[in-house]
């Protein structure tokens, strides 16, 4: 017997279904914050931030006057 219909896999994918959809809210939200504000920001993107191109390793921080 599930809490909002007779199965409870119906019941746990509604519940994760709003969880994800809640987070996703919330980030879209946190991460917007500068723009709202009227400051310039780099667009952030959801779950990475403003560090995709890094983690991926499209970028990399190089040390000036090394020849590296």
């Amino acid at each position: 017997m599930g809490i909002l219909t007779e199965n409870i896999t119906y019941d746990l994918i509604g519940i994760i279904t709003t969880i994800l959809v809640g987070l996703v809210a919330y980030l879209k939200w946190k991460l917007t914050y500068w723009d709202k504000v009227g400051i310039p920001s780099l667009n952030p993107t959801i779950p990475f931030g403003d560090s995709k191109d890094l983690l991926l390793g499209r970028l990399t921080f190089e040390i000036e006057g090394t020849g590296t």
